[in-house]
C-alpha cells in the first residue's frame, strides 16, 4: 500500500533523521487532522513537523481509519523515538473538581458528557495543581490506533498537556482571559484572584460569534477591556478579519509566547504560519 503523504511538512536544514533515537514524537489529533512533531530536548528544536489530512483523499474511510494508515505506513513514524506523546484534541471532555470526584463515579460522569459512553474510552487526568480532574473520552477505536506505535504512547488532553500549565504560568497572578482558537472552536480560560474560575470550549461558525462568546464571558466574570490584557493562542494571526473583529473590543490583545522559542524547520512549501502562537498546543518544549 502507498505510503501516505503528508499535505505539509517542515524540515530544520542539517539536521540528520538518525539522531532521532533521542527525541521525542508528538502527535495531535484533531477532528480533522493529525499532526506529527519530531521533538529534540536537547537541541530545543523542532527538526521535523508534519501534518496529515483525516478527511480528504480517501474516500469511505473515518478519521481513525486514516489516522491507523497514516501510522502503519508513513516514514516518520516508523522512526525509532525515546517516547511518543499523544495530545487528544477532540471532544468530549468536562471538568471536575477534586472535592466531587471519585475514581468509584467515574462512570457517571462519562455518561454526563455522552450519551453513549459505551462506546468511549474514558479517562481521567489531573490539572490545575491537582485542584481539577479532566474526565474525557476517546472511540474505542481508536484505543487499537494508539497501540500500533511501536512505544507505548503517552495520552493527555490538550487541556492538561499545556491549555491549563500556560494559563497559570501567565494568568494566576494578575486577573486574566486566554482565548485558544482551534478547529472552528475556542477554549477560554479566565482566573480570579489566583484561582481558576472557568474554562470551557465553544464552537463558531462567524466571526461575530466567536465575538459574542469572548464578549459574554468577559461580562459574567467582571473582565475589564479598557485595562485588562487578553490572551490570544492557536490558529490565528494579527491579519485576520477574525483578530480584527475581536480588536476592535478590547485596549489590550496579546499573543500567548515563550520569551524563548525552539527553532523549527523551514517549510517544504507554502505554509501557513508557524509563529509559536499558532501552534501552541503543539510546538512547546515538553514540560
Amino acid at each position: 500500500m502507498t505510503e501516505p503523504n503528508p499535505f505539509l511538512v517542515y524540515s530544520l536544514s542539517g539536521y540528520e533523521s538518525t539522531a532521532y533515537r533521542k527525541c521525542m514524537l508528538r502527535v495531535l489529533v484533531s477532528d480533522s487532522e493529525l499532526h506529527a512533531a519530531v521533538f529534540d530536548p536537547l537541541g530545543n528544536c523542532f527538526p521535523r513537523v508534519e501534518r496529515f489530512s483525516l478527511q480528504a483523499g480517501y474516500s469511505g474511510l473515518k478519521n481513525w481509519q486514516l489516522a491507523a494508515r497514516i501510522i502503519q505506513y508513513a516514514a516518520l513514524f516508523r522512526q525509532p523515538f525515546e517516547q511518543v506523546e499523544w495530545i487528544w484534541n477532540l471532544q468530549p471532555y468536562t471538568l471536575v473538581p477534586d472535592l466531587f470526584y471519585s475514581d468509584e463515579n467515574k462512570s457517571e460522569f462519562a455518561r454526563f458528557i455522552s450519551a453513549s459512553p459505551n462506546d468511549l474510552v474514558i479517562q481521567t487526568q489531573p490539572a490545575c495543581l491537582g485542584s481539577i480532574q479532566v474526565v474525557y473520552g476517546f472511540p474505542k477505536e481508536w484505543k487499537a490506533v494508539l497501540e500500533e506505535c511501536a512505544l507505548k504512547p503517552q495520552l493527555e488532553t490538550h487541556y492538561t498537556h499545556w491549555l491549563l500549565f500556560y494559563a497559570e504560568m501567565h494568568l494566576r497572578q494578575n486577573n486574566g482571559v486566554m482565548v485558544h482558537f482551534h478547529d472552528a472552536s475556542i477554549d477560554i480560560v479566565v482566573y480570579r484572584n489566583r484561582e481558576l474560575q472557568m474554562l470551557n470550549t465553544f464552537k463558531y461558525q462567524t466571526a461575530d460569534e466567536c465575538l459574542y462568546f469572548i464578549l459574554l464571558t468577559s461580562e459574567q466574570y467582571h473582565f475589564d477591556r479598557a485595562t485588562e490584557t487578553l490572551h490570544l493562542c492557536g490558529e490565528i494571526d494579527s491579519g485576520s478579519a477574525l483578530f480584527q473583529t475581536i480588536a476592535k473590543y478590547f485596549a489590550d490583545v496579546l499573543f500567548l509566547n515563550r520569551t524563548s522559542e525552539p527553532a523549527t524547520g523551514e517549510p517544504q512549501g507554502e505554509a501557513p504560519n508557524m509563529a509559536l502562537h499558532y501552534h501552541m498546543n503543539l510546538l512547546h518544549p515538553a514540560l
